[in-house]
């Protein structure tokens, strides 16, 4: 998300960010669509489509994505400054024709997805506030792969750009500059919660960030611009996982990144802790106990850590007070489940004597 102070100072922010890895010519591509939808409402099934039709490579495919959100989306600037949670759904963002930095974000993925382009949704901190590194994440971009290689890609930003200059900032370098970024000149103003997602080797670190820009810029220009073996198999083995268990690893690798960032975690272990509650949880019988009480007993340890994790988050708003209190509901039912399972587990044990 970004406020409204930034906007006027965007443009001198843009010229830092590196040359494109985008070689071919993009033109006629972006062009073509500006001229297909201009401001159009269009479904996600006619939008992969036309896509597929007006495109010959994965590559074009995802510059022509990356075109249309920036310059057929509007950024949602009342809802932000109101604290209004919008529906960020890659269907909610067609339908509207506007969102906030998570909904350009998740439609961009969607669209990969439809392509079979492996592509991640990337949260953390953006609008050049990345030193403070703080507990809240405020910003989202995608990571997305080309014939094997992972880029970086920031529509939101360039949808700014493109409102204030038009075409002529699309075909622009400056535009660009948002289409497969040079991370070591991307990392400073987009700190992402999963180091990983830099691109970097080795990665900057939160001790890094602090130490302020001029350090982090200079340790950036010396990384390898791309990641290691082993994190280039990390992005590819977790992006394969069920969607609550890659949550689950990604949120628990930004926590062991930084430690000051407890929510997103927090509330990753409850999602995955209800959705394993609510998918694998069996019908108690004679013959299971054992096992029913060894899985709410698992259960039960989730909530608990993510009730830790929520309760140390400072300060709270609505939503994590909300969470809190469901969390507090888990436990105490699960607990009760588990009293009612050892008296039955009792109670057998008594009729076999």
């Amino acid at each position: 998300m970004i406020s409204n102070k930034f906007i006027s100072i965007l443009f001198i922010a843009f010229i830092s960010l590196g040359i494109t890895a985008f070689a071919q010519p993009t033109n006629e591509l972006d062009q073509k669509v500006v001229n297909h939808f201009n401001g159009k409402t269009v479904d996600k099934s006619t939008l992969v489509k036309w896509l597929n039709e007006n495109t010959k490579t994965d590559l074009e495919y995802s510059r022509a994505v990356f075109a249309f959100l920036s310059t057929q989306i509007n950024y949602n600037m009342a809802a932000f400054e109101q604290g209004i949670n919008l529906n960020v759904t890659p269907e909610a963002v067609l339908k509207t024709g506007n969102s906030v930095c998570q909904g350009y974000a998740n439609l961009f993925k969607a669209l990969c997805d439809a392509k079979k382009i492996k592509c991640y949704v990337v949260t953390g901190h953006g609008e050049g506030l990345a030193a403070r590194a703080r507990a809240f994440d405020n910003h989202a971009w995608n990571c997305f792969q080309i014939d094997g290689k992972w880029y970086l890609a920031e529509a939101t930003w360039a949808g700014f750009l493109y409102r204030q200059f038009g075409l002529s900032g699309i075909q622009g370098n400056t535009y660009n500059k948002f289409w497969m970024p040079n991370p070591a000149n991307f990392v400073w103003e987009h700190l992402p919660n999963v180091p990983e997602f830099q691109l970097l080797d080795p990665v900057i670190t939160i001790e890094d960030y602090k130490k302020g820009e001029k350090h982090v810029n200079e340790l950036a220009a010396k990384a390898a611009h791309e990641p290691s073996l082993l994190m280039d198999i990390y992005l590819n083995e977790t992006i394969g996982l069920e969607d609550h268990r890659r949550n689950l690893s990604l949120a628990e690798r930004a926590y062991t990144f930084n430690p000051n960032n407890p929510m997103t975690y927090a509330f990753a272990l409850l999602n995955n802790t209800v959705h394993k509650h609510e998918t694998f949880r069996q019908k108690a019988t004679k013959d299971n106990l054992d096992t029913c009480i060894a899985f709410e007993k698992e259960v039960l340890k989730g909530y608990e850590k993510s009730l830790e994790l929520m309760e140390a988050v400072r300060p709270r708003d609505a939503v994590i007070e909300k969470a809190i209190d469901t969390n507090e509901f888990n436990i105490k039912s699960t607990r009760k489940y588990i009293a009612d399972l050892q008296k039955m587990k009792e109670f057998y044990e008594k009729q076999a004597r």
